[in-house]
């Protein structure tokens, strides 16, 4: 479970269509995010600040952010851009 605070960072890499990596990609435009957080009631939407850096040339990305609240998160990743698997 993440610390409130404390920032979290997950890999990602984007791939072509061929599975090759994919470099340049861009949040918002090629990704879409969505992260939720639980709570005593339930599941709710946060609003966090994601960001996401290509890690070097490498079609590999530092997606992150830093929770608000104590808690499970759950980030879901949806690629946009149509030369993408389009992986979730």
């Amino acid at each position: 479970m993440p610390s409130q605070g404390t920032t979290v960072r997950l890999p990602w890499t984007i791939h072509d269509v061929a599975r090759n990596p994919l470099t340049g990609m861009v949040y918002p435009g090629d990704i879409s995010f969505r992260l939720h957080r639980t709570t005593s009631t339930g599941i709710v939407a946060s609003s966090e600040t994601i960001t996401m850096t290509e890690v070097g040339v490498t079609g590999t990305y530092a997606i992150s952010f830093v929770p608000a609240n104590s808690g499970f998160y759950l980030l879901e990743l949806k690629e946009l851009n149509p030369n993408t698997n389009g992986e979730e």
